[in-house]
């Protein structure tokens, strides 16, 4: 019935359909129908090819924006504008999915898919306010290594004072919210249908991700902006009135009315107002999102091409406790200080959404976020061992050479007492520093990866800070662990984070350990030195 239903469109009269160019009243275009292509989209998923017209449409062309605007055939709504053929046509040819195929995102039975690969979905401009272009340029690349959509990166505004609309209608515009605060990112794109409490948008997929929970808001187009590439929309961000539920092929559907839970993040800064936004929960988007509040915090908190020491510390509240977080970042004048201090929220808000035990749901991020001028770094240069061969039950003497940044080099002399009972043997004296403590006893301490989900926060709470030093014994086992414990870890091995610490090969076991007292910024310490254990003195 939907095939005979395009072929007759073909003979039609022109089709009307309405999309807001600016502000929030849609405006009608009409279009010619070219063709249908019964594959078109995907398997039973059949694009109508028009041709657009209209004194706006023939002067931008396909607008980035318009996805999902709706169209009609005498008053019937048939489909939606999802796709557009060429980038540089000189005339606005565009591809409409047909509103059967979308009809079936309400009820999940549509594809979650990626359409034709010689289709170009219509672009969703994807409005950001608040962001340094440094913070919002790797967010959006992420971001678009997930989606076939291919955002349009745009500069626009938050929910403002100006009006907005306080209701999705048909030919509307529709935010899809990623984040919302001082910090905002929506997808702009158009609402196809909205009936029953319910609704239809962009005439193709965002994502692509099937059921979804994302929060969703009316909009106000700013203006639209020809370009001989793409013209696209510029927006403002409305009144939240529902949720995306469904991700699918033809299009996105959802639900009008409650508001889906979005994680709160405040990052206090020390002389400043703290920054403070709400990300969406999606274990693929959430890591990234609260690594951006954070990086722009840290941007707004040093100047260009600024140095010196950081410090991000606070917590990250889940159901199951609170993950302490307490990072430093060094470095005299790099400009990427800034983004280097956010990786350790991204790496840990992914853990907790991916990992071999289950996800970890996370309700809040409270952090602080410190920086001073001075370069406070330190790197192990040299490890001097006193005497190569102790007696079980004495202790390891050892000369440490440390060198700061233009605070010239430092001495200093530590011990490691050793238990009695040690048999003889060859050893490793290890000196280590953040996440090389972490990887050392993962591999050969007590702090292999937790095999019960309830275990994961003390885990990770136990890691080692990037200031934190520590002194190590270990020797070398001849036995191999397997079963379901070595399946497990072979699991994690490709969560955690690779590390180069000089440690015995294959099993290995820390025999002793001391933890030397927390340096005053960031530690680089990965040094081994063979040690022969003597029996204890009769």
């Amino acid at each position: 019935m939907l095939t005979s239903l395009l072929l007759s469109l073909i003979l039609a009269t022109p089709l009307q359909g309405i999309t807001v160019f600016s502000g929030d009243k849609p405006e009608a275009f009409t279009a010619t129908v070219l063709d249908t292509l019964p594959q078109g989209i995907g398997p039973r998923v059949p694009l109508i090819l028009v041709r657009l017209h209209g004194a706006k449409i023939e002067h931008t062309g396909v607008i980035a924006g318009m996805s999902g605007s709706p169209v009609y055939r005498d008053g019937e709504l048939i489909g939606a504008v999802g796709y557009r053929i060429g980038s540089f046509s000189k005339e606005p040819i565009a591809g409409i999915t047909p509103i059967a195929a979308m009809r079936q995102a309400f009820i999940g039975k549509a594809r979650a898919a990626r359409p034709s690969a010689a289709l170009a979905q219509v672009h969703l401009p994807l409005v950001s306010s608040g962001m340094d272009a440094q913070v919002s340029e790797p967010l959006i690349a992420s971001l678009n290594a997930l989606s076939p959509v291919n955002f349009r990166a745009v500069a626009g505004g938050g929910s403002g004072r100006g009006p907005t609309p306080e209701r999705l209608i048909n030919g509307g515009a529709l935010a899809v919210v990623l984040a919302h605060g001082d910090i905002n990112l929506f997808a702009l794109g158009t609402v196809t249908e909205v009936k029953d409490g319910k609704f239809l948008g962009f005439g193709h997929p965002m994502f692509g991700w099937g059921a979804l929970q994302i929060p969703v808001a009316t909009a106000w187009v700013s203006t639209t902006i020809a370009s001989p590439a793409n013209a696209f929309k510029v927006g403002r961000l409305g009144k939240l009135v529902g949720t995306m539920t469904q991700d699918r092929l033809p299009a996105i559907a959802g639900t009008l009315g409650a508001i889906p839970s979005m994680i709160p993040i405040e990052v206090q800064l020390s002389g400043a107002p703290s920054l403070r936004a709400q990300v969406v929960r999606h274990r693929r988007l959430t890591p990234s999102l609260l690594a951006t509040v954070v990086h722009q915090a840290a941007r707004q908190h040093t100047s260009f091409e600024a140095g010196g020491t950081m410090r991000l510390s606070g917590s990250i509240d889940t159901e199951l406790g609170k993950l302490r977080i307490d990072e430093w970042v060094a470095h005299p004048h790099h400009p990427g200080l800034a983004a280097a201090v956010v990786e350790p929220i991204r790496y840990l808000s992914s853990l907790l959404a991916d990992n071999p035990l289950g996800a970890v749901s996370i309700r809040r991020v409270a952090l602080k976020l410190e920086h001073r001028p001075k370069t406070s770094v330190e790197s192990l240069r040299r490890l001097e061992l006193l005497h190569p061969r102790p007696r079980a039950g004495t202790q390891i003497e050892a000369r440490l050479l440390w060198r700061g940044y233009q605070n010239g080099e430092r001495r200093e002399l530590v011990r490691l007492p050793l238990p009695a009972g040690l048999s003889p043997g060859e050893a490793r004296f290890i000196v280590a520093s953040g996440a090389a403590i972490d990887a050392l006893e993962t591999a050969c301490g007590d702090g292999l990866p937790p095999n019960q989900r309830q275990q994961l926060l003390p885990w990770l709470n136990e890691r080692a800070s990037s200031n934190s030093r520590g002194l190590f014994l270990v020797r070398e086992l001849a036995t191999q662990s397997h079963g379901s414990r070595r399946a497990l870890s072979d699991a994690w091995t490709q969560r955690l984070p690779k590390t180069d610490v000089d440690a015995p090969s294959g099993n290995c076991l820390i025999i002793a350990s001391q933890m030397l007292p927390p340096a005053s910024g960031p530690v680089q310490a990965q040094m081994s030195h063979p040690i022969f254990i003597q029996g204890a003195q009769r």
